[in-house]
């Protein structure tokens, strides 16, 4: 249970810097 709530947040966090990369590059490829 625990191993799977660490793997939930790490997921979470993974998937926000993802995000965050793609929108800097795509604001950098629209400018």
């Amino acid at each position: 249970m625990v191993l799977n709530k660490i793997s939930v947040v790490v997921m979470s966090f993974y998937l926000r810097e993802v995000i965050r990369l793609l929108t800097i590059t795509n604001t950098c490829d629209i400018i």
